[in-house]
């Protein structure tokens, strides 16, 4: 938890000062939040959630990063389900099949990223939502 209180706000402070530099462009800023249906953060504009079932999920885990199976199982417990997750998304990617498979919806995703409103000048980039 120390750990947490120390990284954690210097994080947040680094990511709203990135996002607040491309504020006044047309550039299109994607954050990558670990835990955000956990942890939400005002200010986005959009929700993308990368969505895998369960299995799927341990099986990675085991194969590509070396966990346990009871490990990972675990982990995925700690965190919010995949209903949660879903519930929040604005954009879902479905990444249950080959890498090839992504790029359409890829693709469709960039393009409706393109279609949000521009932010007003005077936008400011929000920490932790206060939901």
């Amino acid at each position: 938890d120390d750990l947490n209180g120390i990284v954690h706000p210097a994080v947040g402070a680094e990511m709203n000062r990135r996002v607040m530099e491309q504020v006044a462009t047309d550039n299109v800023v994607v954050l990558d939040i670990p835990l955000l249906t956990e942890n939400p953060r005002g200010g986005l504009q959009a929700i993308i959630v990368v969505d895998v079932p369960i299995e799927t999920q341990v099986h990675r885990l085991v194969q590509y990063r070396g966990f346990d199976e009871a490990d990972a199982r675990a982990r995925i417990a700690r965190q919010a389900t995949r209903t949660q997750r879903l519930a929040t998304a604005d954009f879902v990617v479905h990444n249950t099949d080959s890498v090839e498979s992504l790029q359409p919806q890829i693709d469709q995703l960039w393009e409706s990223l393109h279609e949000l409103p521009q932010l007003p000048a005077d936008f400011e980039f929000g920490g932790r939502d206060s939901n």
